[in-house]
């Protein structure tokens, strides 16, 4: 008797609504000496930020280069530009406003730079700008920053970043502040930052003004014990209703412990840094209040699907991207570094090892972006007018016009060349474990921001049948719950979008029943409708590994109309492996892995042939 075995991996994918270099050896040259491309070659300067100390590599840099590196084998492979081939160059800048400066002129001024990426802060982009942009827009070379201050480069038009405007973030914060009837704020942040600055101002022209502003020198992402301590207490003394915060997440969690033993509570939005690391950092007591913040990283417990199917068919390719220590740097002799408390390997799921995966794919569709406007000029082009070609092909991916597919998710701009999409706001309540979507978001509409709701879901699988590779369908049965406020959203709102669709065109083969509509008359939670879906669904077999394949299931949904627009949080892990059951397999082994975000069951099955 013969045993197959396949690992199932049991999960609902859910889709939220809304709107290196080419080898190792050359980088590290090309950093080192500014040596330019190769003969025959077309280059593309790429500028990151290591961490000023250098006490360690960070994995976000190791995944630029890594994925960046990759893209351009292919892009080589399969011909690169016009027979040229693509050169990824790395500069590094140490978070040096100076080296900055240096390493985009040493780019400017390579014959074969046909386009640069990079520059991930406001501040010493400022810096960039104040020295070179006299050069930077007379050699035309396409640039895509990463910078949130879009003022720099409003009159340079081969200029764009691949970051959300200090405009938008500032809009979406003015109307958090309107609506939720805060009438008296506190704002902190850095004494030597540029984008808080722009922030701060902004929000302090508005009404209600700020009962209190704060500036905290942050050195080395750390805030001297005797400043939070005094900073604290200045805002304890206004009696604050919310406390804006731009200061990074380890100053951040040591401010609110000084505020929790002062007994302040106030809800805390958290502009620079990320709610997840300061919970991390609390004291036991944790804070009294709400923390919030921008949603930089996506929807929590949701990743690209393309990314996640990606992943899923090459797991021999590197997805891992550990902080190396550096042994070397002064900071270790001088007592500026600081050991990190993080004593296992990295894993492929864990949170930093997701945003460093993110970071370097969405470097990675940025250089897709150049490659595929460059490949769509015209070949007799010397570099001068492909530059030219780049740039104005780049101006036509505002929002409506033309999207980038990319790995990591789809991209445009707006008429400001800053990168198209929703501000979104993350919360946590005080003794929640989770944290997902805010119930109100703001949503940019026909260029109009406006209030939508949030649509938080939970799912229970049932069964899994029916798997059939030659249709590429599979039969599931699973609990769906939804919660919304006002209890105003229902499935009627919502769209399988991979659900099977009958050969004869009678639809969707779906069944659903209503098991509880919200309501108070009953034991279910008051607000909480409860379905049961039966369906069947459509899955892209792999079957190169036949017998001892891995084939993966989802269950995707969207909203059905975007004249109601809404958001849905995906939900925390519910999947029960022992009351699921799978057709004609017999379950061997299940444990619980996490998958970008996305908590799930890995189940091992076998079934004889």
């Amino acid at each position: 008797m013969l045993i197959g075995h396949v690992t199932v991996l049991c999960a609902i994918a859910l889709l939220a609504a809304g709107h290196a270099t080419g080898t190792a050896g050359r980088a590290e040259a090309a950093k080192a000496t500014g040596e330019a491309a190769g003969a025959g070659a077309l280059s593309v300067a790429i500028h990151v930020s290591s961490d000023g100390n250098r006490c360690y590599d960070p994995g976000l840099v190791a995944a630029i280069r890594h994925f960046t590196g990759r893209y351009a084998e292919q892009v080589n492979a399969s011909g690169g530009i016009h027979g040229l081939s693509l050169e990824p160059v790395i500069f590094d800048d140490f978070e040096s406003a100076d080296r900055a400066v240096e390493n985009v002129a040493h780019a400017l001024r390579d014959p074969t730079t046909i386009a640069m990426l990079g520059v991930p802060s406001s501040t010493r982009g400022r810096k960039v700008f104040e020295k070179l942009a006299e050069e930077v827009r007379y050699l035309a070379i396409p640039f895509i920053t990463e910078m949130s201050l879009d003022e720099m480069f409003a009159d340079t038009t081969n200029v764009f970043t691949m970051a959300s405007s200090v405009g938008n973030e500032l809009e979406v914060v003015r109307h958090m502040i309107s609506s939720g009837g805060y009438t008296r704020p506190v704002f902190v942040g850095l004494d030597n930052d540029l984008y808080y600055f722009a922030l701060e101002e902004g929000i302090a022209s508005g009404q209600p003004g700020p009962v209190g502003r704060f500036r905290v020198p942050v050195r080395d992402y750390q805030l001297p014990a005797d400043v939070a301590r005094e900073t604290a207490g200045r805002i304890a003394e206004v009696g604050p209703d919310l406390i804006v915060l731009a200061i990074h997440s380890g100053p951040t969690a040591k401010l609110l412990n000084e505020l929790t033993r002062l007994g302040v509570k106030a809800p805390v939005l958290i502009l620079l840094g990320r709610v997840a690391s300061v919970t991390r950092n609390l004291d036991p007591a944790g804070y009294g209040g709400a923390i919030a913040q921008i949603a930089r990283e996506g929807v929590p417990n949701v990743y690209s699907e393309r990314l996640r199917a990606r992943i899923w068919r090459s797991p021999g390719d590197r997805w891992v991207f550990e902080d190396v220590k550096n042994p070397a740097a002064p900071g270790w002799q001088n007592g500026r570094s600081i050991e990190s408390n993080v004593t296992e390997p990295r894993r492929i799921y864990d949170p930093a090892n997701r945003r460093a995966i993110g970071r370097g794919t969405q470097y990675r569709d940025m250089l897709a972006l150049i490659v595929q406007t460059a490949r769509s000029a015209p070949k007799e082009l010397d570099v001068p007018g492909l530059r030219a070609h780049i740039s104005e092909r780049l101006r036509r991916f505002t929002e409506g016009r033309h999207v980038l597919k990319g790995l990591w998710r789809d991209w445009s701009f707006t008429e400001n060349r800053t990168a198209a999409g929703d501000t979104l706001l993350l919360t946590k309540r005080p003794g929640d474990e989770t944290i997902v979507l805010a119930p109100d978001q703001y949503q940019r509409i026909n260029g109009n921001l406006q209030r939508t709701a949030t649509l938080y879901t939970s799912v229970d699988l049932i069964r899994l049948s029916h798997i059939d590779t030659n249709d590429q369908s599979f039969d599931v049965e699973f609990y769906l719950t939804m919660k919304s406020a006002d209890n105003r959203l229902t499935i009627d709102d919502i769209e399988f979008t991979n659900a099977f669709r009958a050969p004869t065109g009678e639809g969707k083969l779906l069944s659903v029943r209503e098991i509880h509509a919200g309501d108070a008359r009953s034991n279910f939670p008051e607000g909480v409708r409860l379905y049961k879906v039966s369906g069947r669904f459509m899955f892209e077999p792999e079957l190169s590994r036949y017998p001892f394949d891995k084939q993966r299931f989802s269950v995707s949904f969207q909203p059905k109309s975007t004249s109601q627009a809404f958001l849905i949080q995906p939900p925390e892990p519910t999947t029960q492996s022992g009351d699921l059951y799978i057709d004609g397999w017999r379950l061997v082994d299940s444990h619980p892995v996490r998958s970008f975000g996305v908590d799930l069951v890995e189940q091992a099955w076998e079934i004889d042939l």
